[in-house]
């Protein structure tokens, strides 16, 4: 439900790329996972 949330707000905001800043954490790694499944892996650099 989050990931498709994710897809229909970026989608709707009309930007192709989001930056996310991530800190090394438990919280950031659960960011990155959730931006890579969301994006796909191959668009996630981390």
């Amino acid at each position: 439900m989050l990931v498709a949330f994710l897809r229909e707000e970026t989608k709707k905001s009309g930007h192709r790329r989001v930056v996310v800043a991530v800190s090394g954490g438990v919280d950031s790694a659960a960011v990155a996972a959730l931006a890579a499944e969301t994006f796909g892996p191959e668009n996630v650099t981390a």
